[in-house]
């Protein structure tokens, strides 16, 4: 391979008497017994990264726990160079951001629904406000209201416009609304314990 000649890998089983396979064994016995032979007993050239958690120092080579971490020390970094709705969310206090993370690593929730909620947090949801922001589009106004309603106004296309303020869409946010507050009930009632007067705790 050095020499830059054609080489070709050929996997089959061991111990069935292949010349260059026995070789490779007699080769391998040596070089266990030869302590002399410091060819192999030196690091790697894969990286190893380490760093210090509650005190505790790890030490591994690239793995899902690592890419983990640089992520997060990354993000940690970059977050006092932003100054929009993304960052101040990401450094408010109990914002339930664990739940997010969990929502996220859950494989029973769609992958569309996991890609809104991203686009919502990161400012990256394609309403026409930010669609104008980047140059896609001439104007911010909602389409939808100015066909609904063409006497009125429309208010700029925003997300918190289509999930608050939208009037074409009041019937369905509604529905929404009353669909999360009975699901709250449903939690509530399936974890409470309710006391009578007399002291009994259903």
């Amino acid at each position: 391979m050095n020499l830059g000649l054609f080489t070709i890998f050929i996997k089959f089983r061991a111990h069935k008497g292949e010349f260059f396979n026995e070789k490779a064994h007699r080769w391998a016995d040596e070089g266990r017994d030869d302590v002399g032979n410091v060819r192999w007993d030196g690091p790697s050239s894969h990286p190893t990264f380490s760093w210090t958690d509650k005190g505790v120092e790890h030490r591994c080579s690239m793995n899902k726990t690592v890419r983990a971490r640089v992520r997060l020390k990354v993000a940690e970094l970059q977050l006092p160079l932003h100054k929009n709705f993304t960052s101040e969310f990401l450094n408010q206090e109990d914002n339930s951001r664990d739940l997010l993370g969990k929502h996220w690593q859950d494989k029973t929730v769609s992958d569309r629904s996991k890609r809104r909620l991203l686009q919502s947090i990161g400012y990256q949801f394609p309403c026409a406000k930010l669609l104008k922001l980047w140059g896609l589009r001439e104007n911010e106004e909602r389409r939808l209201c100015k066909r609904v309603h063409p006497d009125v106004t429309p208010w700029p296309e925003s997300l918190s416009q289509i999930q608050a303020r939208c009037p074409v869409l009041q019937k369905t946010r509604n529905a929404v609304h009353h669909c999360i507050w009975r699901q709250l009930l449903i939690a509530i009632s399936r974890n409470s314990l309710e006391t009578h007067d007399n002291g009994e705790i259903d």
